[in-house]
Order: C-alpha cells, then sequence, then structure tokens
C-alpha cells in the first residue's frame, strides 16, 4: 500500500481589486467587405441600448479611452445642436483640462465619468431620441 503523502501547507491568499488598467483598451471588430477582412474600431456605447441604460444605468465596467471620450463628445455635439450641457464638457472648456500642460488619466477619467452621467441624463429628460 503506498504511503500517503502529508497535506500540502495553504497560504493566505489576499484579493486585490484595481479598477484601472495600466493601458487604454479599444475594441475592434473584424468584418468581411467585398471579398477583403476589415478591422473597425468599435465604440463601447455602441453596446448600449436607451432600455439598458434606463433600467441600469451605464455599467461601471465599460470604460472609454480618452480617444472615446472626445468620439463621444463630439457626437453628443453633433445629435443634439442645442445641448445646454456642451459648454460644461467642451474638451477645451472641462474645468480638468483647462489651462493645464499635462492631463493625468484621473483628468480623463473625471471627464468620462461626467460624459457618462450626462448621456444617462438625457434618457431621464426625454432625450431618447438622440441616445
Amino acid at each position: 500500500m503506498p504511503k500517503l503523502q502529508p497535506p500540502s501547507k495553504s497560504h493566505t491568499v489576499r484579493l486585490v481589486l484595481h479598477g484601472e488598467r495600466y493601458n487604454d483598451l479599444e475594441k475592434y471588430v473584424c468584418s468581411l467587405k467585398d471579398d477583403d477582412f476589415v478591422i473597425e474600431h468599435y465604440h463601447p456605447c455602441a453596446a448600449l441600448t436607451v432600455n439598458h441604460i434606463e433600467k441600469y444605468g451605464i455599467p461601471s465596467d465599460l470604460a472609454l479611452s480618452p480617444r472615446e471620450s472626445l468620439q463621444m463628445y463630439d457626437t453628443m455635439v453633433k445629435v443634439w445642436q442645442d445641448w445646454p450641457g456642451a459648454q460644461d464638457l467642451d474638451p477645451e472648456e472641462f474645468l480638468s483640462f483647462k489651462n493645464k500642460i499635462v492631463i493625468k488619466k484621473a483628468d480623463a477619467r473625471k471627464y468620462e465619468d461626467e460624459l457618462k452621467k450626462e448621456l444617462t441624463n438625457w434618457t431621464a429628460l426625454g432625450q431618447k431620441d438622440k441616445v
């Protein structure tokens, strides 16, 4: 009969949660167009529906790169030309960006959060056709 091995020692493991990545990952879609493969940028907000935003808000793990935040702002201005909050979220006028030589990741995240809040407000204000 074989000898039983003594139980291995256990180790204490701690789970450390960190909400940021070192880099900004952008999503792309590969599709077939005219017998050729095309890789195109896919904005994360394209995966959302108005119903989802109304019921659950924007998912906390749906992150935007700084470029995607600027694309979102440009699209929001284009869709709602009389948007009352456009000036406050204009990247040239946004308080966390204005008069700074270096814009830090935390500044970009604050801008992203404000854009997401605004988009969520659009559904509450009856601007669903613009979302």
